[in-house]
């Protein structure tokens, strides 16, 4: 069955075919399969292209009808509106926490969500927002009085896992965002550790965000370096490790180039990331002359998301 007009440049025939049987497949229930086979397809077709072929076809791709059925999909929808004014934002990143966070759908928009929630990029943010519970839990097990930064804090759900939080082990949670309806909610947690600061990028390479004095034993955005390119990252690496006190650690990720959920996330949630593999992410670290005494890196379970571990000078 052909859902599709004749009218789509000079796009792929089998990807054109491809969002046809995925559609009758989403239609006659078959969630898995269809959405499975539209991410690989997608993917296929980004691989096999130059960028600028791609992000031509992108476009075309979107106006089939098939992107109807998938924005019943709360994730989808919400990445694709950017209610925020960027895809990301905390309140999306909750669903991938909690599908009692998603707003009311259809049964088809909510088959949908069970599937894309579940792919590989969702499943390294859950992976991600644990690997830091467990790092500060680690850390505060041999530091008392445990002093953190978080940039680009989201709604901070980490401090949820944290078992040295509720054991009152940290001294002091900063927790920064640009985003004011962010900290809000974060102004909830645990009142008199965890505190909520207001500020953006600019203000952190200018120096003009209000860090507290003294450094910090722990620093870390695991969710802003993939919307930053290579000279303002390094440059946001560099003043991370400033913020740190002598012998603190570091911790930064970004989604890997070799993630299997691009396609389908640049054509149908139009979110479009900066991605790093292994050897990127040390790049940044070797332009911050002297701040770094070792580092390592490593993936989350599903190899989607590059970690990087710095121990400061």
């Amino acid at each position: 069955m052909t859902y599709h007009d004749a009218n789509y440049g000079d796009c792929s025939p089998r990807v054109l075919a491809q969002l046809d049987a995925s559609m009758q497949g989403l239609v006659a229930g078959r969630i898995d399969e269809a959405m499975g086979r539209l991410c690989d397809c997608l993917l296929d077709e980004r691989q096999s292209l130059a960028r600028e072929d791609w992000d031509r076809r992108k476009l075309e791709y979107r106006r089939h009808p098939i992107g109807a059925l998938l924005r019943q999909d709360p994730f989808t929808a919400r990445a694709a509106a950017k209610p925020r004014g960027y895809p990301g934002d905390a309140e999306l990143l909750d669903y991938v926490y909690a599908p009692e966070s998603w707003p009311a759908t259809t049964e088809l928009g909510a088959s949908i969500a069970r599937y894309s929630t579940n792919r590989c990029a969702p499943k390294g943010v859950r992976w991600r927002r644990d690997e830091m519970a467990r790092i500060v839990d680690e850390l505060a097990a041999g530091r008392p009085n445990l002093r953190i930064v978080a940039v680009a804090c989201g709604h901070l759900r980490e401090a949820d896992r944290s078992e040295a939080l509720k054991g009152g082990g940290i001294e002091a949670w900063h927790a920064l965002d640009h985003d004011p309806c962010t900290l809000g909610s974060v102004s909830g947690l645990n009142t008199g550790v965890v505190r909520p600061l207001k500020a953006s990028v600019r203000q952190l390479l200018t120096g003009t965000a209000p860090i507290p004095a003294g450094g910090a034993d722990l620093v870390y955005a695991t969710g802003l370096f993939d919307y930053l390119s290579d000279r303002t990252a390094a440059a946001l690496l560099g003043r991370l490790l400033d913020i740190a006190a002598p012998s603190g650690r570091v911790v930064v990720a970004n989604f890997a180039p070799d993630l299997p959920d691009t396609g389908y996330m640049e054509v149908f949630m139009e979110w479009d990331l900066t991605y790093r593999n292994e050897e990127e992410m040390v790049a940044l670290a070797n332009r911050c002359d002297g701040q770094v005494a070792s580092l390592t890196t490593y993936r989350d379970s599903d190899f989607g998301i590059v970690f990087m571990d710095i121990s400061r000078a």
